[in-house]
């Protein structure tokens, strides 16, 4: 729960940075994105709880509306209105977010996993769409400038905000199909596929829950002893989009990893003996040099 916490609190932070810079550093590209941030935090507040009612149901029918709604209406401004020239300093804007989202995140979670409660990716944290939309506001904002000679790159701005509206649409009228459709059993698939992986050593847990059109997949991994930092970094990038395909939240605990943590400490501590030796060595090497 704290950790859900965390990342709601730095959604809320990304958001407001996010209006913020597009209102006043003209760009249509970062407003679209800010909207996008609103549905992850719905999304998360909305499955939290582990009822599942027909109030949500209706929430979610009706925040798909006005989502759909809002980026219509955001993407006809933006059509109507002269070319705008975003400021450069959306760049900075970006790099802020990026660093609240993950790096405050990632801080977080080490505390959390030193006290034993696993390493919890949710809602769309660490999924590769998050770096999507971050190119997309980048790659308009620069052809932006660029537009000053190429006359036809001043509609970039416009161009990226339809993209990110494109993409938030395509999940809004997935939640609106899942109001009425039951999901597929596609657990035992997921499940085979998952434990064929090399990084893990068990999966104990693979649920899926819907709240409404909204679908959590909440899985339980175990990593293997002898998995590196880096491997289990890729592992969860991939698992997060792999589940995302069937679901829009997801939780990944990875428990049992009081041993995957004691190897991290086993090879910093034996990285640590070693250099004391090695230096040790470089001192008797040099007395025996004088002598």
């Amino acid at each position: 729960m704290k950790q859900i916490s965390k990342y709601l609190i730095s959604s809320i932070i990304i958001l407001i940075l996010k209006v913020v810079g597009g209102i006043f550093l003209h760009s249509y590209t970062l407003l679209a994105s800010s909207i996008f941030e609103v549905f992850l935090i719905i999304n998360s507040i909305l499955t939290i709880s582990k009822d599942n009612n027909t109030l949500k149901k209706i929430i979610s029918i009706i925040y798909s509306f006005i989502f759909i709604a809002s980026l219509v209406f955001l993407n006809y401004i933006s059509i109507t209105t002269d070319n705008l020239t975003p400021s450069l300093l959306i760049i900075l804007i970006l790099i802020v977010s990026l660093i609240i989202r993950y790096i405050i995140l990632v801080l977080g979670t080490n505390k959390t996993l030193q006290k034993r409660n696993g390493i919890l990716s949710f809602a769309n944290v660490s999924s590769n769409q998050d770096f999507l939309i971050f190119i997309i506001v980048l790659v308009s904002i620069i052809l932006c400038k660029i537009g000053k000679w190429v006359n036809i790159l001043t509609y970039s701005d416009k161009i990226g905000c339809g993209l990110i509206s494109m993409l938030l649409t395509i999940k809004l009228i997935k939640i609106l199909i899942n109001n009425f459709k039951e999901p597929s059993n596609f657990i035992d698939e997921y499940t085979k596929e998952i434990n064929s992986r090399k990084e893990i050593s068990n999966l104990s847990n693979l649920k899926l829950t819907s709240f409404g059109g909204i679908r959590k997949l909440s899985v339980t991994i175990t990593p293997k002893d002898n998995i590196s930092l880096v491997d289990i970094t890729s592992f969860i990038l991939n698992l997060d989009d792999y589940l995302l395909k069937k679901a829009n939240v997801i939780e990944v605990d990875l428990g049992g990893l009081n041993s995957y943590r004691r190897v991290i400490q086993n090879a910093g501590n034996s990285r640590s003996r070693n250099s004391k030796t090695n230096s040790q060595k470089k001192n008797s090497r040099k007395k025996n040099k004088k002598r």
